[in-house]
C-alpha cells in the first residue's frame, strides 16, 4: 500500500475533490471522471477487505504496514473531503 500510494503520489495523480463532496480523479491528461463520497467508499470495499489489518494477525510485520498505510490513506480522504490541502 505504502509503494503505491508513493507511486500515486509521484505521478501527481491526485484525487481531486468538487465543492460538492465529489471526487474528480484523473483517468489521462485531458479528462477526469466525478464519484460521490458514497461511490468511493462502495469502490474501495473490495480493497479494504484485502488489506485490512485483522486479517493479517499471523503476519505482524505485514498487519502493521497495512494498518498505518490505511491510516494515512483514511486521512487524506478525510482531508480532500474538507477540500484542505494534503500537502
Amino acid at each position: 500500500m505504502q509503494l503505491w500510494m508513493a507511486k500515486l503520489l509521484k505521478l501527481n495523480y491526485f484525487v481531486k475533490f468538487a465543492r460538492t463532496t465529489n471526487i474528480r480523479i484523473p483517468v489521462c491528461h485531458s479528462s477526469s471522471i466525478s464519484l460521490t463520497q458514497q461511490e468511493v467508499a462502495t469502490a474501495l470495499r473490495p480493497f479494504y477487505f484485502a488489506v485490512h489489518p485483522d486479517l493479517f494477525y499471523q503476519f505482524p510485520k505485514e498487519k502493521e504496514i497495512n494498518e498505518n498505510s490505511l491510516k494515512q490513506l483514511n486521512f487524506y480522504l478525510e482531508t480532500v473531503l474538507k477540500n484542505l490541502p494534503t500537502n
